[in-house]
């Protein structure tokens, strides 16, 4: 009987590790194989810089494989040194004084506020992209219906993007339909 059995374990033991070998999240697996348009990292790709991801939380790294110029990743100061959370914490201050963010990117896991506003603040992105600092490129997602920014180059999506978030309402969906891109500095 055990000639017949170990077999039959091994390949359960072969089969359970093969099931539970990846241990990424479903949000960064869903990331990670959600197909970007070729043409939006193309043009990300023609010149260094970190990319701004508005309403972003690891697109840019795990798509885009870029370094991101703020994400709430990085503010957790346990996980980052001090000097890094402190310059997070810098930009996300001028983010949301620009109204390119909202207190929901510096707080997480607090009570939900109204979400950004889609329309970018006049000047915001100019004021943003002339900071010495300031990100190369800024991927603004567009939801159906939405007018991308002055000067963006648009990226229709062939199957939208959803994903839930947290609204004043209670649960709501996120449903991207393109990605407009801005450079900022040449």
């Amino acid at each position: 009987r055990f000639r017949v059995a170990r077999p039959v374990l091994a390949m359960a033991l072969v089969l359970t590790l093969l099931g539970l070998w990846d241990e990424r999240s479903q949000a960064f697996r869903r990331i990670e194989n959600e197909p970007l348009l070729p043409g939006l990292v193309a043009a990300i790709a023609q010149r260094p810089g970190e990319v701004l991801w508005l309403d972003g939380r690891a697109e840019t790294w795990l798509a885009l494989g870029r370094p991101s110029w703020i994400t709430n990743l990085q503010g957790a100061s346990i996980v980052f040194s001090r000097p890094l959370a402190m310059l997070w914490s810098d930009r996300i201050d001028r983010l949301i004084a620009l109204g390119l963010a909202t207190e929901a990117q510096r707080r997480p896991f607090a009570a939900p506020v109204p979400p950004r506003a889609d329309d970018l603040p006049a000047g915001a992105v100019a004021t943003l992209c002339a900071a010495p600092d300031g990100p190369a490129w800024i991927v603004v997602p567009l939801r159906e219906g939405q007018a991308p920014p002055d000067g963006a180059r648009v990226f229709p999506l062939t199957d939208p993007s959803v994903r839930p978030m947290a609204t004043v309402e209670g649960m709501g969906w996120q449903r991207v339909t393109a990605y407009g891109l801005l450079a900022c500095r040449a």
